[in-house]
């Protein structure tokens, strides 16, 4: 109770991502070793062009891992279905691609907060 939480400020600090919190606190998790922040070193820069692209690469990486991990109870299937896509012409991989990111919204419609939601009060 008497602990005092501190703010981070690593050299990757985002002020326009606000989608990539979940991907921050992974890779925190993996790397963090007992250093202190300014000596920590997990491949990220300063937001940039860069930056998004090393992001993509970390959340392929961190969905990878989890749809492929060994207590994952459909990793099977999930390897299973990878191979059976890399056996698909690459014209049709790309409109799979495409289409999919297309149709994402109506897929996992964005998640709506509402105030009143937020601040009910115990009862």
């Amino acid at each position: 109770m008497n602990a005092r939480g501190r703010v981070l400020h690593p050299k990757w600090k985002t002020n326009n991502n606000h989608v990539d919190c979940r991907v921050f606190a992974m890779i925190h998790m993996e790397s963090y070793v007992g250093e202190t922040v300014k000596n920590w070193d997990v491949g990220l820069c300063q937001e940039s062009d860069k930056h998004v692209s090393l992001l993509r690469r970390m959340r392929f990486k961190i969905a990878t891992k989890i749809l492929l991990h060994e207590l994952n109870l459909h990793s099977q299937k999930m390897y299973d279905l990878a191979f059976k896509f890399q056996e698909i012409d690459e014209q049709t991989r790309i409109w799979i691609i495409v289409n999919a990111i297309k149709n994402r919204a109506y897929r996992d419609p964005e998640k709506v907060v509402r105030k009143e939601d937020v601040l009910k009060p115990d009862k």
